[in-house]
């Protein structure tokens, strides 16, 4: 009997936890710059929890790997006033950078170095590599994983 409950506890907290993870993921996630021709959102509120979730999962990276790298700027859509925005129907569209105070960045793989991401807030400070499940999540929105070329202004060579 005590180990039934144990395990009925465990599961409450463990629903407790997901659910709560799934709360405090950002409704959306525009992703724009590197070279995109337009911005892309990202709209699945829970596939917006787990690319954030992963990357505690994630291993570190130096910041002299991402010198130099072309990149893509995240912005992150939090509070109720973005499930409002979208439960109206407008338009990804007219979302900007602007509207959130909250930036990231994701650094597609290239050259032979892996794909890395930063959400830049919060505690979830910086880059660390990607993983197969981010790729897949960034991948199925259209966001480039890889790129064959790119620099950013001003750099000739990467510091490993």
């Amino acid at each position: 009997m005590r180990r039934a409950i144990i395990v009925i506890l465990v599961a409450l907290l463990g629903g407790v936890t997901a659910a709560s993870a799934f709360a405090a993921a950002p409704r959306l996630i525009l992703v724009d710059r590197g070279g995109l021709s337009r911005p892309i959102v990202l709209a699945d509120w829970s596939e917006n929890g787990t690319l954030l979730t992963e990357w505690l999962r994630a291993h570190p990276t130096s910041h002299a790997r991402i010198r130099c790298r072309p990149a893509y700027r995240l912005s992150f859509m939090w509070g109720p006033e973005w499930n409002d925005y979208v439960d109206s129907g407008k338009p990804f569209r007219a979302i900007r950078p602007r509207d959130t105070d909250a930036h990231g960045r994701f650094w597609p793989a290239w050259r032979g170095h892996s794909a890395l991401l930063d959400p830049g807030h919060g505690v979830l400070l910086g880059a660390r590599v990607a993983t197969p499940t981010q790729l897949r999540i960034l991948r199925r929105h259209g966001v480039p994983v890889r790129v064959a070329s790119g620099l950013v202004a001003g750099c000739k060579t990467v510091s490993d």
